[in-house]
């Protein structure tokens, strides 16, 4: 039996009430403070070679592309739940069961008003078949504002047949329970609601397959030459239903609320949305010596129509993309197409030194910018939610051309980037310092310094550049 805890702690100087007198140590209402980041007990070989791991825990498989530790942020991940594992050595097989959403509250106290929650209005309740508005009363779902339930599941495998090759195969499925948005007014029925019962879950599969020859614990290749390839699909449904793609004449019924007079227009027919998305990753490397010349090419996913029958943006899920494509973290593997050289010199006691130019474009013009974490970057690049092929391309108004343009009129490459990465250890400290220089590509131009709008509109200019820096300590014991 093995029992760990591990606490974390991260701060925002001068951002706590007591900053600007030096009092900050003391303790107030904010969100800063010190968590748990591990809390779990494992009982090794509990059931025949099954070995239990119970509790928060963190979780970090292959190249940490789709479940990493996310050591690089200020928070590190971790996850509460269960987990199974058997560990030989020639495989080793883990299945796990996380809860990252709870929509009920505890009778200790512990409650869940600090998750997300969805916001129902108040409506009309009407008996059925009643005829009377007397009979009717002003009440609110208050049973669904509250977080969904949601549960993150995997099965990771890995063959390891030598020290030259190891085979990963996995799956990973993350279910959220949806609630619909009640409808504020009545439809001659008791309660109506947008969505079908059957339809309250977004379910998201992901099947995969890694190879590699870094084998060691560290990740490197016991040879000069070293590969990482991965190519990861996504399936499942999102629980909401569209307008179909194939009904043109848009077949609607419309019904006249008897509270209010208002018309209310829906679609006869419903198709239901689906996950379509992958990604692949090839990471290669050749060591001479001290030098390392490396490759990297990287594609996830997107979506030219984000209003269809398909979801075709890919889910980069819980990563840790710092430094896959990029020290600036601009980007995530969603909706991106990732190009990389990359030269690293091992210096031994003089410290290591790498240098990587990036060129990142969009996958689908249509679809957005989609940042580190995978949220969209509204607003930041030209975009067609719709698809618009032959919409005008150079409709302006006062504030310029429209914000979902023509096709023809999107851009393509996100930026460019330059890395420098030094590190070295000294006084028992692990010293690292990097700096980026990235360069804006034409879909964020586009955007901001629009070329198809007349000189007479144009109100700013924008600089298509910027810099990021770093210095980290980091004490081992």
């Amino acid at each position: 039996t093995k029992v760990k805890i591990n606490l974390q702690d991260s701060t925002i100087w001068g951002g706590e009430k007591g900053s600007p007198n030096g009092l900050d140590t003391a303790n107030d209402n904010t969100r800063q403070f010190v968590g748990i980041r591990e809390a779990w007990i494992e009982s090794k070989e509990l059931v025949g070679p099954i070995t239990l791991q119970a509790g928060r825990q963190i979780l970090k498989y292959g190249d940490e592309r789709l479940v990493g530790a996310l050591e690089w942020n200020n928070v590190g991940r971790s996850f509460n739940g269960l987990r199974f594992k058997i560990d030989k050595e020639i495989f080793s097989s883990h299945a796990w069961a996380m809860i990252v959403g709870e929509q009920d509250s505890d009778v200790a106290g512990n409650s869940t008003n600090l998750g997300k929650k969805n916001s129902f209005p108040i409506q009309y309740n009407c008996p059925p078949n009643s005829t009377s508005f007397s009979t009717c009363t002003f009440s609110a779902e208050l049973s669904k504002q509250q977080q969904g339930d949601s549960t993150f599941t995997g099965f990771y495998n890995t063959l390891k047949p030598s020290d030259l090759i190891h085979i990963d195969a996995y799956y990973i499925g993350l279910y959220k329970k949806w609630f619909p948005q009640n409808n504020s007014t009545i439809l001659l029925l008791p309660n109506p609601e947008t969505i079908p019962r059957d339809s309250r879950y977004d379910q998201l599969h992901t099947f995969g397959l890694r190879i590699s020859n870094r084998t060691t614990q560290d990740k490197k290749a016991k040879i000069p030459f070293d590969f990482s390839i991965e190519y990861a699909r996504q399936t499942g449904r999102n629980g909401i239903n569209i307008t179909p793609s194939w009904d043109t004449f848009n077949t609607n019924i419309s019904t006249v609320d008897p509270l209010t007079g208002k018309t209310i227009t829906n679609n006869v027919y419903k198709e239901r949305q689906a996950y379509d998305a992958y990604a692949f990753a090839l990471d290669i490397g050749y060591t001479i010596g001290s030098f390392r010349l490396g490759g990297e090419y990287d594609l996830g996913s997107g979506d030219p129509n984000r209003k269809d029958g398909k979801v075709t943006t890919f889910s980069n899920l819980f990563h840790s993309n710092h430094g896959f494509f990029g020290e600036a973290d601009q980007v995530s593997w969603v909706n991106m197409i990732g190009k990389s050289a990359n030269l690293t010199w091992d210096g031994k006691e003089f410290g290591k030194l790498r240098i990587a130019y990036w060129i990142v474009d969009k996958h689908k013009r249509q679809d957005g910018w989609y940042d580190v974490t995978g949220a969209l970057k509204e607003g930041a690049s030209t975009e067609s939610i719709t698809n618009e092929r032959f919409k005008d391309p150079y409709v302006q108004t006062e504030k310029g051309a429209l914000d979902q343009r023509s096709v023809v009129t999107l851009g393509k490459n996100l930026f460019r980037e330059i890395n420098l990465i030094y590190s070295f250890k000294y006084k028992g400290i692990l010293w690292a310092l990097g700096g980026s220089w990235i360069f804006a590509g034409d879909a964020v131009r586009r955007k901001l310094n629009d070329d198809s709008i007349s000189p007479e509109f144009r109100k700013t200019q924008f600089l298509p550049q910027a810099q990021f820096g770093y210095l980290m300590m980091t004490a081992q014991f």
